[in-house]
């Protein structure tokens, strides 16, 4: 094979996977977090360190923009806010998706708090909770739509 030919390949694959799905191949699509049918958002917090996290972050835990746009974008009431440090029992009473989504977010974590697990069903991110509002309303769009 010519590297003229060459060239043409790897073009016409690299022009395939961005106009099938609009994604690059050389940028990796992140695995669901958590399964899911839909989208879901688990944010994980320590509730008793709430007074240690800086003003905007801590206005992401209490936003009514953000309770709006979770109630009108996730699937069947699929946004959660959780104690990290939940009980076994307490956790038995959450739907199986909670159960999955709370025990693989955790560990995802390692124990740092305020942590958010999101997934749309097909990919998703599992990261620190984002600084301000805005920037997770960013984030939650890219899988949500606005």
């Amino acid at each position: 094979m010519k590297d003229k030919d060459l060239i043409w390949l790897v073009v016409l694959a690299v022009a395939f996977f961005w106009f099938r799905g609009g994604n690059s191949p050389f940028v990796p699509i992140e695995p669901p977090p958590f399964p899911s049918q839909g989208l879901r958002v688990l944010i994980l917090e320590e509730t008793g360190d709430r007074g240690k996290l800086p003003r905007p972050q801590l206005a992401i835990l209490s936003s009514t923009k953000l309770t709006k746009w979770l109630n009108e974008h996730c699937v069947d009431n699929g946004w959660r806010k959780l104690d990290d440090d939940m009980t076994a029992e307490e956790l038995n009473l959450a739907a199986p998706v909670w159960q999955e989504a709370f025990t693989l977010t955790k560990a995802q974590s390692d124990g740092k708090t305020p942590w958010i697990a999101i997934t749309d069903g097909k990919s998703g991110e599992s990261r620190p909770l984002p600084q301000t509002e805005a920037e997770l309303m960013t984030i939650l769009e890219k899988y949500g739509g606005a």
